[in-house]
């Protein structure tokens, strides 16, 4: 989640223009030209925070991730939640085991080579940790992949439109698909990003990007689908902060 922080002030002559992580714009403007020593000025302030990542980038129905601007994008992994269930009879009951499934992430600019995110386990992720930073030039298209391995297992992209992706802001709701035996749910996984209400509370400049791996989702929906397998936060950046 992009950290908060309440003005950046950067000073020239009369004015002022202000941007933080957030990236808030502001003007500050004085009552006289000159200042003598000793004296206090009367101060006005206007700062403006963008509502929206739209206002940084655009993300088409496929789910490409597009900038209007040069930007600096980071990648953080947030779940890699893939495991495979066996039961053993051992003379008198049932057992039940589980065990968890390696999962591998890509993304990529444009048409330029993959870049790998993630390739291990759900134990081994570490949410805080930049997995990928680049430097992205207004129109360049990011899209992602990711890839469940086990037998069977398939590729599945963003940009693509396959209902396996989705691409959720600041304010849409996360789909509440139920998970397969003890796993943990989609809004599980993000719910330090999450409101009261359930709705993604992300800061105006990140995406969550969420991947189903194991089960083919349709539209009208399919209950063994719980788009948690793979999960990454992308965060941007302007040159300013």
């Amino acid at each position: 989640m992009t950290p908060k922080r309440l003005f950046a002030p950067l000073f020239c002559a009369l004015g002022l223009m202000a941007q933080a992580a957030e990236n808030p714009v502001g003007e500050i403007s004085a009552d006289a030209a000159l200042v003598r020593a000793g004296a206090y000025p009367k101060l006005d302030w206007n700062i403006v925070y963008p509502t929206s990542v739209l206002e940084w980038i655009s993300i088409t129905p496929g789910g490409v991730i597009v900038p209007k601007s040069d930007l600096t994008m980071q990648v953080r992994v947030l779940a890699a939640d893939v495991q495979s269930r066996k039961e053993r009879w051992n003379g008198w009951r049932w057992t039940v085991t589980y065990t968890y499934i390696s999962v591998t992430g890509y993304g990529r600019i444009n048409n330029k080579s993959w870049r790998q995110l993630f390739n291990n386990t759900q134990p081994y992720v570490n949410p805080s940790a930049i997995v990928w930073q680049d430097e992205l030039e207004e129109g360049d298209e990011v899209i992602f992949a990711a890839k469940a391995n086990y037998d069977g297992g398939s590729w599945y992209y963003s940009g693509e439109g396959s209902d396996n992706v989705i691409v959720l802001k600041k304010g849409d709701y996360p789909p509440s698909y139920a998970t397969w035996d003890t796993q943990s749910t989609l809004g599980t996984h993000i719910a330090p990003y999450l409101d009261e209400s359930g709705a993604v509370d992300i800061g105006p400049r990140d995406v969550i990007v969420a991947f189903e791996l194991t089960h083919q989702m349709r539209a009208s929906g399919n209950s063994e689908g719980d788009m948690q397998d793979m999960i990454v936060l992308l965060t941007f950046q302007t040159e300013e902060g």
